[in-house]
């Protein structure tokens, strides 16, 4: 299915729109949890996002937030300033890509990860010089070799050359592993409703 820009474009507002909603607090936050642990809240802006461009909507800023919490980061919940939660996704580390195959279509980071990236999760691809965008991890997952983890990926890799980043789901963190009392920063966040 094709949908319209403008369609993408409408449907990404309408619920970027929701976590402006209630009155309890004066913004909504993001909320990064372990599982359902909650590690640290970091209040968002109001409004929280921006218009829609593209089928995507950027948020504006977002501050820091002080953990709660010892835990490895692998949710994070987007919730209104009532604190109920609009929507919820896969995080994690973001790792550097070591090497790109296109026959295969698979994308290599350092160290062994194979437990972290199985079948059918969502990778983003960001910093990079042709491959920025989301991938569904292929139904076979992460494979290791020779110390390294291999990923390979249901859409085709356009771009031969292995730099940039990957992380799960919609957003990326420079360390996923969070202590109690740590500050902790997110650098941007965007939210993509729907994809072709």
């Amino acid at each position: 299915m094709d949908t319209a820009t403008a369609a993408k474009n409408a449907a990404c507002d309408a619920i970027v729109d929701l976590v402006d909603a209630g009155s309890a607090n004066a913004q909504g936050m993001l909320v990064i949890k372990d599982d359902t642990t909650t590690l640290v809240e970091c209040d968002m802006s109001n409004p929280a996002f921006g218009a829609a461009s593209s089928g995507a909507s950027a948020a504006a800023a977002i501050s820091d937030g002080t953990a709660v919490a010892d835990g490895t980061a692998d949710v994070v919940s987007i919730v209104d300033r009532d604190e109920t939660e609009i929507w919820s996704d896969d995080c994690g580390q973001k790792r550097t890509i070591t090497a790109v195959d296109q026959t295969d279509d698979e994308f290599t980071v350092a160290g062994d990860h194979t437990a972290e990236y199985t079948a059918g999760k969502k990778i983003r691809v960001v910093s990079s010089t042709g491959n920025d965008g989301h991938y569904t991890i292929a139904k076979e997952g992460a494979s290791l070799d020779t110390g390294n983890t291999v990923i390979p990926v249901d859409e085709q890799i356009p771009s031969a050359v292995a730099d940039g980043q990957l992380h799960l789901g919609s957003l990326g963190l420079n360390n996923a592993s969070i202590v109690t009392s740590q500050t902790v920063a997110v650098s941007g966040y965007t939210y993509t409703p729907l994809s072709d």
